[in-house]
């Protein structure tokens, strides 16, 4: 869904003047909210691109317990609040 797709979503949900007190970015984190809303879950490989690292590294996280995951058959998933919690835990952590 491209993002005026999404902006037109929104404005079919909300009040047109609740939109146009929103700025940009906070349009765009709302569309991302909403998103995540529709994907609770997150595949190995989503998870990989949304942080920019590889499938091996967050398999490592989810094994070392960093990064909560639930075993759904054969597949690892993440939940969105476990990826922002993750996220949250490390932003401001030194490199070792």
């Amino acid at each position: 869904m491209t993002y005026d797709a999404k902006l037109t979503d929104l404005a079919t949900r909300f009040e047109v003047a609740a939109l146009k007190k929103l700025t940009a970015a906070g349009l765009q984190e709302l569309a991302a909210r909403i998103e995540g809303i529709r994907e609770p879950m997150r595949s190995i490989a989503q998870v990989a691109k949304e942080l920019g690292v590889g499938r091996k590294v967050v398999t490592a996280f989810i094994n070392s317990g960093e990064l909560r995951a639930s075993r759904v058959g054969h597949q690892w998933r993440v939940r969105r609040e476990d990826l922002d919690a993750f996220i949250n835990a490390n932003a401001n952590r030194e490199a070792s």
